[in-house]
């Protein structure tokens, strides 16, 4: 891969949690996937269109759209994910 790339493209494991290139050598592992709302059903992806956050093994994070089983096109990320708060009032971790 070049490490100046602006865009990466690869697969989404068919289990969603790592992305590989087309020659089969894993990227990284998925740190972030939600769903994606799509105003109407997709041809090739169905309503399992995600927004997806890769994390290489440089450090480095990408993100884009896909699904499952299907292609990718990773975009780089300007900054790295958010962890998002636990809801109020639920105990979390090993407070309880």
């Amino acid at each position: 891969m070049n490490a100046k790339a602006d865009r990466i493209s690869g697969i989404v494991s068919e289990d969603g949690q790592t992305v590989t290139d087309y020659a089969g050598n894993t990227l990284g592992p998925v740190v972030r996937s939600v769903p994606v709302k799509l105003a109407t059903r997709s041809v090739i992806h169905g309503a399992n269109m995600r927004a997806i956050r890769v994390r290489l093994d440089d450090g480095t994070e990408w993100h884009g759209r896909g699904s499952p089983g299907a292609a990718i096109l990773l975009r780089k990320a300007s900054a790295p994910a958010r962890d998002r708060k636990p809801p109020k009032g639920k105990p979390h971790g090993d407070a309880m």
